[in-house]
């Protein structure tokens, strides 16, 4: 049986091996069947020979289960009824991800001036994070537990003064 491979773009039917046919087609049958399955692709099986990819101007597109942002969901239970944008909730995200942003870049700087003052405290919190005791760390780091806790303690207090608005929110006082 012979093979054809039909190039749409220029409307030309092109003879070719049944290899040529597998090879040429099986990355479009694969991208198909995938469109097919999300709802985005209706084409029938005796015009797949015809698909070439571009869905932009394919007859046999839908808008499957990728919907718009501007796509309003009705929501009705017994007691209310209200509609659902995407659009609105991803206006909402954004604002929140601003927020984040912000505070990291906050947090950035304090973690830039305790670097500044003292580079051990990094190092001292990694050690607590990882679970070691304060022994141990005073014996991995080589310098007394009072002195190097009286230190911690200087450096927080310089760190409330010089970022009170930002530390705030992240250190409860203990005067």
């Amino acid at each position: 049986m012979q093979r054809y491979i039909y190039i749409r773009s220029t409307e030309t039917i092109i003879p070719c091996t049944e290899e040529e046919f597998q090879e040429y087609y099986r990355g479009i049958s694969a991208f198909r069947r995938k469109e097919q399955r999300h709802g985005r692709c209706v084409c029938p099986s005796n015009r797949s020979l015809c698909c070439d990819i571009v869905c932009g101007h394919c007859p046999y597109v839908r808008e499957g289960d990728m919907l718009s942002l501007d796509n309003t969901v009705k929501f009705v239970s017994e007691t209310e009824e209200f509609e659902y944008s995407h659009l609105e909730n991803t206006a909402e995200e954004s604002q929140y991800f601003d927020e984040i942003l912000i505070e990291a870049e906050a947090l950035r700087m304090v973690l830039k001036r305790i670097e500044e003052l003292m580079p051990m405290a990094i190092l001292i919190g990694k050690l607590r994070v990882a679970g070691y005791t304060e022994t141990e760390i005073e014996r991995m780091i080589h310098i007394n537990r009072r002195t190097y806790a009286y230190r911690l303690k200087k450096l927080r207090l310089t760190i409330e003064k010089e970022f009170s608005e930002i530390m705030q929110d992240f250190f409860q006082t203990e005067h």
